[in-house]
Protein backbone atom coordinates (compact mmCIF):
# COMPACT_ATOMS: atom_id res chain seq x y z
CA UNK A 1 0.00 0.00 0.00
CA UNK A 2 1.31 3.41 -0.49
CA UNK A 3 0.10 6.91 0.66
CA UNK A 4 -0.59 9.89 -2.05
CA UNK A 5 -0.26 13.49 -1.45
CA UNK A 6 0.91 16.99 -2.76
CA UNK A 7 4.02 16.94 -0.81
CA UNK A 8 5.61 13.64 -2.87
CA UNK A 9 4.90 15.12 -5.98
CA UNK A 10 7.74 16.03 -8.25
CA UNK A 11 7.87 19.05 -8.09
CA UNK A 12 6.10 19.04 -4.31
CA UNK A 13 2.85 20.76 -4.17
CA UNK A 14 0.61 21.86 -1.38
CA UNK A 15 -2.74 20.28 -3.06
CA UNK A 16 -5.42 19.15 -0.47
CA UNK A 17 -5.46 15.92 -1.92
CA UNK A 18 -4.72 12.75 -1.09
CA UNK A 19 -4.88 8.94 -1.35
CA UNK A 20 -3.56 5.76 -1.06
CA UNK A 21 -3.27 2.66 -3.66
CA UNK A 22 -2.88 -1.20 -3.04
CA UNK A 23 -0.76 -3.03 -5.69
CA UNK A 24 -1.21 -6.75 -5.95
CA UNK A 25 1.09 -8.66 -8.29
CA UNK A 26 0.53 -12.41 -9.20
CA UNK A 27 3.81 -13.39 -10.74
CA UNK A 28 1.96 -16.98 -11.57
CA UNK A 29 -0.78 -15.73 -13.18
CA UNK A 30 0.86 -12.56 -14.39
CA UNK A 31 -1.07 -10.54 -13.30
CA UNK A 32 -1.06 -7.30 -11.63
CA UNK A 33 -4.27 -5.27 -9.84
CA UNK A 34 -3.93 -1.97 -9.48
CA UNK A 35 -6.87 -0.22 -6.88
CA UNK A 36 -6.75 3.61 -6.42
CA UNK A 37 -8.84 5.90 -3.88
CA UNK A 38 -8.14 9.20 -4.26
CA UNK A 39 -10.10 12.63 -3.06
CA UNK A 40 -9.86 16.51 -2.35
CA UNK A 41 -7.96 17.14 -5.73
CA UNK A 42 -8.26 20.24 -6.20
CA UNK A 43 -8.79 19.58 -10.50
CA UNK A 44 -9.76 16.34 -12.04
CA UNK A 45 -7.57 13.95 -12.39
CA UNK A 46 -6.26 14.14 -16.27
CA UNK A 47 -3.51 11.21 -16.05
CA UNK A 48 -2.95 8.20 -13.20
CA UNK A 49 0.52 6.91 -14.37
CA UNK A 50 2.57 4.02 -13.20
CA UNK A 51 6.35 5.35 -13.27
CA UNK A 52 9.54 3.20 -12.74
CA UNK A 53 13.33 5.33 -12.05
CA UNK A 54 16.54 4.40 -12.37
CA UNK A 55 15.16 1.64 -14.63
CA UNK A 56 15.02 1.22 -19.38
CA UNK A 57 14.27 4.42 -20.51
CA UNK A 58 15.11 6.73 -17.41
CA UNK A 59 17.66 9.36 -18.63
CA UNK A 60 17.92 11.03 -15.39
CA UNK A 61 19.08 8.10 -12.92
CA UNK A 62 20.08 10.94 -10.58
CA UNK A 63 16.59 11.93 -9.74
CA UNK A 64 12.79 10.41 -8.79
CA UNK A 65 11.64 11.05 -11.56
CA UNK A 66 10.95 8.27 -14.13
CA UNK A 67 9.06 7.24 -17.63
CA UNK A 68 5.82 5.65 -17.39
CA UNK A 69 5.49 2.04 -17.53
CA UNK A 70 2.20 1.21 -17.83
CA UNK A 71 -0.23 2.20 -20.50
CA UNK A 72 -0.10 5.88 -21.88
CA UNK A 73 -1.60 8.49 -21.58
CA UNK A 74 -3.58 7.13 -18.48
CA UNK A 75 -4.31 3.94 -16.54
CA UNK A 76 -7.47 2.44 -18.95
CA UNK A 77 -10.90 3.57 -17.29
CA UNK A 78 -9.24 5.99 -14.64
CA UNK A 79 -11.78 8.50 -13.45
CA UNK A 80 -11.46 12.55 -14.52
CA UNK A 81 -12.33 13.73 -11.29
CA UNK A 82 -11.28 15.26 -7.81
CA UNK A 83 -12.74 12.11 -5.73
CA UNK A 84 -13.31 8.52 -6.76
CA UNK A 85 -11.71 4.83 -6.86
CA UNK A 86 -10.34 3.04 -9.44
CA UNK A 87 -9.30 -1.18 -9.91
CA UNK A 88 -8.36 -2.32 -13.02
CA UNK A 89 -6.64 -5.86 -13.54
CA UNK A 90 -3.20 -5.82 -16.09
CA UNK A 91 -2.28 -9.00 -17.72
CA UNK A 92 1.70 -8.49 -17.70
CA UNK A 93 1.83 -10.86 -20.80
CA UNK A 94 0.04 -8.13 -23.18
CA UNK A 95 2.00 -5.61 -24.91
CA UNK A 96 -0.68 -3.36 -24.07
CA UNK A 97 -0.30 -3.54 -20.79
CA UNK A 98 2.81 -1.22 -21.22
CA UNK A 99 3.70 1.97 -22.31
CA UNK A 100 5.15 1.68 -25.89
CA UNK A 101 8.39 3.28 -25.44
CA UNK A 102 8.53 1.75 -22.07
CA UNK A 103 8.76 -1.88 -23.67
CA UNK A 104 10.59 -0.94 -26.67
CA UNK A 105 13.28 0.47 -23.93
CA UNK A 106 12.97 -3.59 -22.61
CA UNK A 107 13.60 -4.50 -25.82
CA UNK A 108 9.96 -4.97 -26.87
CA UNK A 109 10.08 -8.32 -24.71
CA UNK A 110 6.83 -8.79 -22.44
CA UNK A 111 8.89 -10.87 -20.44
CA UNK A 112 11.90 -8.18 -19.81
CA UNK A 113 9.42 -5.77 -19.31
CA UNK A 114 7.30 -7.73 -16.26
CA UNK A 115 10.28 -8.39 -14.98
CA UNK A 116 11.73 -5.11 -14.71
CA UNK A 117 8.40 -3.86 -13.70
CA UNK A 118 8.15 -6.05 -10.31
CA UNK A 119 11.72 -5.89 -9.61
CA UNK A 120 11.29 -1.85 -9.53
CA UNK A 121 8.11 -2.09 -7.29
CA UNK A 122 9.89 -4.68 -4.71
CA UNK A 123 12.89 -2.17 -4.86
CA UNK A 124 10.56 1.00 -3.92
CA UNK A 125 11.65 2.52 -7.92
CA UNK A 126 7.79 2.29 -8.99
CA UNK A 127 5.32 5.41 -7.75
CA UNK A 128 1.58 6.10 -8.96
CA UNK A 129 1.65 9.70 -10.45
CA UNK A 130 -2.20 11.38 -10.43
CA UNK A 131 -1.63 14.59 -13.18
CA UNK A 132 -4.49 17.31 -13.09
CA UNK A 133 -4.99 20.27 -15.06
CA UNK A 134 -3.66 22.46 -12.28
CA UNK A 135 -0.56 20.16 -11.29
CA UNK A 136 0.47 19.09 -15.16
CA UNK A 137 3.25 17.20 -13.63
CA UNK A 138 1.21 15.49 -11.15
CA UNK A 139 -0.93 17.05 -8.27
CA UNK A 140 -0.40 14.09 -5.77
CA UNK A 141 1.87 11.19 -5.74
CA UNK A 142 3.32 7.87 -3.95
CA UNK A 143 6.45 5.41 -4.04
CA UNK A 144 5.93 1.72 -4.11
CA UNK A 145 6.28 0.06 -1.27
CA UNK A 146 5.91 3.52 0.67
CA UNK A 147 9.06 4.93 1.87
CA UNK A 148 10.88 4.17 5.82
CA UNK A 149 8.61 7.01 7.05
CA UNK A 150 5.66 4.81 7.65
CA UNK A 151 7.22 1.03 7.50
CA UNK A 152 4.55 -1.09 6.63
CA UNK A 153 4.28 -4.67 8.57
CA UNK A 154 2.63 -8.01 8.34
CA UNK A 155 -1.30 -7.47 7.46
CA UNK A 156 -0.67 -3.86 6.44
CA UNK A 157 1.06 -5.22 2.96
CA UNK A 158 -0.82 -8.50 2.93
CA UNK A 159 -1.04 -9.06 -0.68
CA UNK A 160 1.74 -7.30 -2.49
CA UNK A 161 3.86 -9.72 -3.80
CA UNK A 162 7.40 -9.80 -3.59
CA UNK A 163 10.34 -10.29 -5.89
CA UNK A 164 13.84 -12.07 -3.99
CA UNK A 165 17.14 -12.75 -5.23
CA UNK A 166 18.98 -11.28 -8.65
CA UNK A 167 17.22 -10.66 -11.04
CA UNK A 168 14.68 -12.67 -13.10
CA UNK A 169 14.29 -15.09 -10.08
CA UNK A 170 10.91 -14.16 -9.17
CA UNK A 171 9.03 -15.54 -6.56
CA UNK A 172 5.37 -17.43 -6.13
CA UNK A 173 2.91 -15.25 -4.47
CA UNK A 174 3.50 -14.06 -1.40
CA UNK A 175 2.69 -11.83 1.67
CA UNK A 176 5.22 -10.12 2.63
CA UNK A 177 6.85 -7.25 5.37
CA UNK A 178 8.57 -4.57 4.32
CA UNK A 179 11.91 -3.56 6.24
CA UNK A 180 13.69 -0.24 6.10
CA UNK A 181 16.87 -0.78 4.49
CA UNK A 182 19.59 0.74 2.02
CA UNK A 183 20.08 4.71 2.01
CA UNK A 184 18.97 8.09 1.45
CA UNK A 185 14.90 6.53 2.53
CA UNK A 186 15.65 3.69 -0.76
CA UNK A 187 14.16 0.14 0.17
CA UNK A 188 16.90 -2.38 -1.36
CA UNK A 189 14.86 -5.21 -1.48
CA UNK A 190 11.36 -6.78 0.53
CA UNK A 191 11.95 -9.64 2.88
CA UNK A 192 9.27 -12.06 2.33
CA UNK A 193 7.41 -15.15 4.24
CA UNK A 194 5.71 -17.28 1.76
CA UNK A 195 1.97 -18.01 2.87
CA UNK A 196 0.53 -21.73 2.38
CA UNK A 197 -3.17 -22.53 2.21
Amino acid sequence: MLDLDGPSAAPPNGSPGTGFAIVTIDDLAHTMLVEVYFGDLLTPVTAAQLHVINGPGDPNPADTIGPSAMTAPTLPGFPSATSGSYAHTFDTTQAGSYNASWLTQCGGSTAFAEVELFDAIAEGRAYLNLRTATFTSGEIRGFLPEPPRALLLGAGCVGLACLIGRRGEIAQKRSCSVQERGHAGRHRRDQCDERRA
